[in-house]
């Protein structure tokens, strides 16, 4: 399994190597059709791009000048975390990037919509169905708990089930 996991990489390292580049700045068209699986979606995305992360030189080719998108290190990195991306890890590791876990931030912003904007304590309370909604995957009611509780509270009672999605129980124990 490793050897597959090694072939894959020095694939992708292979393709990264044949991007047009000059100096720091890569061709972002070549970047985009090398690691996207979205590519219409991606090139759409780094429309809204700021200076710091995109480039626009001329250059030369076959007589012809021609404006081209460059990324910088910025713009790579905002690009891998945003778009679509094929085999993200090891993208991130070729351009020196510290790979973020897309899978607990959108667990904090599940977590921080479920949280109820009128609590004056200085604990977060959450809105009771849809924490359990969140964390069963299905809708399931439990009146022990009433509307509002907390992550404390929750871990008490659902600490122990086997009916819970785990990914969502480690994220929730690993908050405590």
């Amino acid at each position: 399994m490793e050897k597959l996991a090694d072939l894959n990489r020095a694939a992708l390292y292979k393709r990264l190597d044949k991007v047009q580049k000059e100096s720091e700045l890569y061709v972002a068209l070549d970047l985009i059709d090398t690691l996207s699986m979205q590519k219409e979606r991606d090139r759409r995305l780094i429309n809204n791009y700021s200076d710091s992360e995109m480039v626009t030189l001329k250059t030369s080719r076959k007589g012809r000048t021609k404006m081209v998108r460059m990324f910088t290190l910025a713009g790579i990195e905002k690009y891998l975390y945003e778009g679509r991306v094929y085999d993200y890890e090891n993208a991130c590791s070729y351009f020196g990037i510290k790979p973020k876990n897309k899978l607990t931030e959108n667990f904090e912003m599940d977590i921080k919509s479920m949280q109820r904007p009128d609590c004056a304590c200085s604990v977060a309370t959450y809105d009771t169905k849809k924490m359990l909604k969140w964390l069963f995957g299905k809708r399931k009611s439990c009146k022990e708990l009433g509307d509002q509780m907390t992550i404390d509270t929750l871990l008490k009672r659902f600490g122990d089930s086997d009916e819970v999605i785990t990914e969502r129980m480690q994220f929730l124990l690993s908050k405590k």
